[in-house]
């Protein structure tokens, strides 16, 4: 193979790179030259504004030095503190971390972590994550980003039904009709039939008795 041609990487060529540090190959070296530096770090004054940003700047040159992005994990090694801290703060919440900061550091604190997103944010615009779902898992946990749902209710369908009026005249065709309550009903109701009264007996006419001879006393 000539100097000006390039080296084949294709299925067959025997040199196929698939890995995932392909489009961007590291020396895994300096993971471990990164970590020892970080560790290194001495402690600062929190409370010193000129510190807490001369501290940031020193982690951009470390991560520039080794080609490693800044992290929220970085910032926890060079400010002497942890991840979840840093979050806590980045939210407002009360923690160690926002006890050791001045009202002159804070805000530069703030500046840093606003830096860091906005550093995470321009990767994932300009596609150097190999798989994006490991930044937006990044933008979750770290900025808290989430993702934001928005439902719109439109009553332009409502119009092309039928009107009130007309849903009301179709329903009220469908039910008996009923005698209103307050209604005058005239109420008729008949009289009693009058009873016989019994036949009277006409004076000294004697009472019939039984004729039958079953039960009669003789006379004497």
């Amino acid at each position: 193979m000539s100097s000006g041609q390039r080296p084949m990487t294709g299925k067959g060529s025997g040199r196929k790179n698939n890995l995932p540090t392909a489009t961007r190959p590291v020396e895994k070296s300096n993971d471990v030259a990164y970590a020892k530096e970080l560790f290194m770090l001495p402690t600062i004054d929190m409370e010193d504004p000129d510190a807490v940003r001369d501290r940031y700047f020193e982690l951009l040159e470390l991560s520039e030095k080794y080609g490693r992005a800044i992290t929220i994990e970085a910032l926890s090694m060079g400010f002497d503190t942890t991840r979840e801290e840093i979050i806590e703060v980045s939210k407002g919440e009360r923690c160690r971390l926002g006890a050791r900061l001045s009202v002159a550091s804070a805000p530069i604190f703030q500046k840093c972590l606003n830096s860091v997103a906005g550093i995470w944010a321009t990767h994932m615009s300009s596609g150097d994550f190999k798989q994006p779902v490991a930044g937006i898992f990044i933008g979750k946990n770290n900025f808290g980003y989430g993702d934001v749902t928005e439902t719109v209710v439109r009553h332009e369908s409502a119009k092309l039904g039928p009107s009130k009026a007309e849903l009301e005249a179709k329903y009220q065709s469908a039910l008996p009709t009923e005698t209103p309550v307050d209604a005058d009903v005239e109420a008729v109701y008949e009289l009693p039939k009058p009873k016989k009264a019994p036949a009277k007996r006409k004076p000294g006419r004697p009472r019939k008795t039984s004729t039958s001879g079953r039960g009669r006393k003789k006379s004497q």
